[in-house]
């Protein structure tokens, strides 16, 4: 049974996530789409028996592939009398499919023959293999990384001393992340080197800079890999910075990034290092022409910085001077890092 403004399903597309809520009382008769299978435009979703006549859901935007969702009420139908010739539990066909295996030559070992997981088991063997489907995350990120790598990417990588910086960082009165130093440092650089800031549309043959830094970040999320964007950083303390980084942080922990957090940012910057290494290889998240990847902090209070840039369009002179004015900026502890804008 389902009650008016329960949540029924869960729409991803590439661009967001969507609740859809049940409009009616009733009882779910028929489920017209299996869990992670896509629902094309003016499809239905569910059939919902009431005692009145048959009403439709509103629809939902949910992004460029999966865009509307309909419940329809249906007056009671009576149920079917026969029986399937074979007893099989729900999800069974499924899992025996993913693993290549004929449920007709399967002896079912439930009750009256019914077929159970273990049945399938049983068939494929002692070797063990989970099989999963990409998330809706993980699709988008098979396409955008699938696109990067047609991009020839040109490597820079310098260390940065940041004593002074962290030697300040406790004047600040409330904790500052070391990714948070790194993205004020990115905003100022660009300011120096606005070149690095923006898209490369190669269809058209057009260099897009963007006169907003909107800086994504890599966000290593329960989803996979998401890369929202803090919107005008330029126009940020690095306090509101922090607190811009920690509400991303969060809302990828649960899923629930919008839209809006997901267009692409002007350049990005991932923070690898949070979890380990001391160096790494970023792959630029099209259409963008420039990322850069932040390492541990070493014993010396040293990071290092990983640069990939498109060598269609960015040369290694002009990375190399942006490299050295966010390590200028944060080996000098810049003042303007910590002034209030």
């Amino acid at each position: 049974m389902v009650k008016q403004f329960d949540k029924i399903v869960e729409v991803q597309s590439d661009k967001a996530t969507v609740e859809i809520t049940s409009r009616y009382d009733g009882k779910i008769t028929k489920l017209y789409h299996a869990e992670d299978t896509v629902a094309k435009v003016g499809e239905p979703l569910v059939d919902i028996d009431t005692e009145d006549h048959v009403g439709h859901a509103d629809r939902v935007d949910a992004g460029e592939e999966v865009k509307s969702v309909e419940a329809n009420r249906k007056p009671k139908e009576e149920p079917k009398s026969s029986p399937p010739a074979v007893s099989i539990l729900p999800g069974v066909r499924k899992y025996a499919k993913e693993r290549g295996v004929d449920l007709g030559k399967v002896q079912g070992s439930g009750p009256n023959g019914t077929i159970l997981k273990e049945d399938v088991d049983a068939i494929v063997g002692n070797h063990k293999v989970e099989v999963k489907k990409l998330t809706g995350v993980q699709k988008v990120m098979l396409v955008n990384m699938e696109k990067a790598w047609t991009i020839p990417h040109f490597g820079y990588a310098d260390k940065v001393d940041m004593k002074k910086v962290w030697a300040k960082r406790g004047s600040l009165g409330e904790k500052v992340s070391l990714l948070a130093f790194i993205v004020k440092a990115l905003s100022l650089a660009i300011t120096e080197n606005p070149k690095i800031n923006g898209h490369f549309d190669r269809k058209a043959l057009l260099v897009h800079l963007h006169k907003n830094h909107d800086i994504s970040i890599a966000i290593d999320s329960p989803q996979g890999l998401v890369v929202p964007a803090i919107r005008n950083v330029h126009e940020m303390s690095l306090l509101q910075i922090q607190h811009a980084i920690k509400s991303l942080q969060e809302k990828a922990e649960r899923g629930k990034l919008t839209k809006t957090d997901l267009e692409p940012g002007s350049i990005t910057v991932s923070n690898i290092g949070s979890i380990g290494g001391s160096h790494a290889f970023p792959i630029i998240y099209p259409p963008q022409m420039c990322i850069f990847a932040v390492s541990r902090m070493d014993e010396n209070m040293n990071v290092t910085l990983s640069w990939s840039a498109d060598h269609r369009v960015l040369d290694g002179a002009t990375v190399a001077r942006a490299s050295n004015a966010v390590k200028t900026i944060l080996e000098s502890a810049d003042e303007r890092l910590f002034t209030v804008v």
